[in-house]
C-alpha cells in the first residue's frame, strides 16, 4: 500500500531514531573496565531476578546501591536505584503501561473514563482499601506492539530469518509451516500488493490463562496475550526470544467470553494504527531506506506489511 492509499501515517522521524539510537548505544557500553556485561544487560539480569523472587523496589533500591558503592568498581555504570533502571528501559524503548480496569472487566479507567472512581455500566469502584492504602481491583498491563516491530527492522540477522518463509517454500505440496496453508495461500492470492515485500510480518494473536504459583487450589489467574511471528522458520516461532507479550491480565477470573474484547483494546488500538501505517527504517545490505508498516486482518491473521 501506498502513502496515499492509507492517508497520514504516524512518523517515526530521523531525530527520533537518531535519539533511540544514541540511548541504546550509551546503553550497550560495558559496566565497567574488562567487564563481561554492558549496563544494560546487567540492568534487565538483576531486575529478571527480582521479578521472579517477587522483591520490593526498596530492597532492589538497597541492592543497587550495595553493588555500585561496595562491590563493583568505581567506573561502574550499574544505575542507583529503582527509578533509574526504568528511566533506562524507558528509554531504550522497553516501556510498559499499567492501566486499571473495571473489577467486572466492563471498561478500563482511560481516556474517557480515566478520571472516574467507578464504572459508569455496572458501578464497581475502581480500588479497594488494602490496609491504609487504596490498591486498583484489577490491571491490566499493556507492552507496545508497535516500536517493537520497528526494532526488528533494524536488525539484520532478524531481517534475513524474516524471509525464511519465501525462501523455503514447500514443492511437494506438503504443509509444513503456516505459509503452506489454504488461509495464507488466499491471502496472497487476494492481496496481491501485499506479496510483493518477503519482510511483511504475519502475526498470529494467541491467550491462555496461567496460574503463577503453581496451586490448583488457588483462584488466582493470569492470562497472557500473546503474538507469533509466522515468518520465522517454524522452529523459531515459539521460542520465547520471539514470541511478543502485548497485553497482561491480572486478577482472579481475569477473562471471561464477554470482557476480553475490553481487556484487549490498547493491543487493538495499536493495530488500528498500523492500519493507517507506521514508519521506520529497513536496514539493507547496501543503503537504508524508509519504510511504511500497515497491518492487515484477515481470516484470523493479524498481518503486518511493510511496504
Amino acid at each position: 500500500m501506498g502513502l496515499g492509499e492509507i492517508g497520514a501515517p504516524s512518523i517515526a522521524s530521523d531525530d527520533d531514531i537518531s535519539i533511540e539510537a544514541n540511548y541504546l548505544q550509551e546503553a550497550c557500553q560495558p559496566l565497567h573496565n574488562g567487564a563481561r556485561c554492558t549496563k544494560l544487560t546487567s540492568t534487565l539480569l538483576l531486575m529478571n531476578v527480582c521479578t521472579i523472587h517477587g522483591v520490593s523496589n526498596k530492597f532492589m533500591d538497597e541492592l543497587l546501591a550495595l553493588l555500585h558503592k561496595h562491590l563493583l568498581p568505581k567506573d561502574n555504570l550499574l544505575p542507583l536505584s529503582m527509578y533509574a533502571v526504568k528511566s533506562l528501559t524507558r528509554k531504550v524503548g522497553l516501556d510498559y503501561k499499567h492501566i486499571h480496569a473495571c473489577v467486572n472487566g466492563c471498561i478500563l479507567f482511560r481516556k474517557q473514563y480515566e478520571t472516574l472512581e467507578a464504572c459508569p455500566k455496572c458501578g464497581a469502584i475502581q480500588y479497594k482499601k488494602f490496609g491504609r492504602s487504596l490498591v486498583p481491583q484489577k490491571v491490566v498491563w499493556h507492552l507496545p506492539l508497535i516500536p517493537r516491530l520497528l526494532r526488528m527492522y533494524r536488525a539484520r540477522h532478524t531481517l534475513e530469518m524474516m524471509t525464511w518463509h519465501v525462501r523455503n517454500k514447500s514443492i511437494d505440496g506438503k504443509v509444513r509451516h503456516v505459509p503452506g496453508n489454504k488461509s495464507w495461500q488466499h491471502i496472497y492470492n487476494t492481496w496481491l500488493d501485499f506479496t510483493i515485500e518477503p519482510k511483511n510480518v504475519k502475526l498470529g494473536l494467541v491467550t491462555y490463562g496461567v496460574n503463577p504459583f503453581g496451586d490448583k487450589n488457588n483462584a488466582w489467574s493470569t492470562w497472557l496475550v500473546l503474538l507469533l511471528i509466522y515468518n520465522l522458520p517454524p522452529w523459531l516461532v515459539t521460542k520465547k526470544f520471539f514470541m511478543l507479550i502485548s497485553i497482561i491480565i491480572l486478577g482472579p477470573g481475569s477473562v471471561k467470553s464477554a470482557n476480553f474484547d475490553v481487556l484487549i483494546t490498547p493491543l487493538i488500538e495499536e493495530l488500528q494504527e498500523l492500519w493507517e501505517g507506521v514508519r521506520g527504517l529497513d536496514i539493507l545490505p547496501i543503503v537504508r531506506r524508509q519504510f511504511l508498516m500497515t497491518l492487515l486482518e484477515i481470516l484470523g491473521f493479524a498481518t503486518v506489511a511493510c511496504n
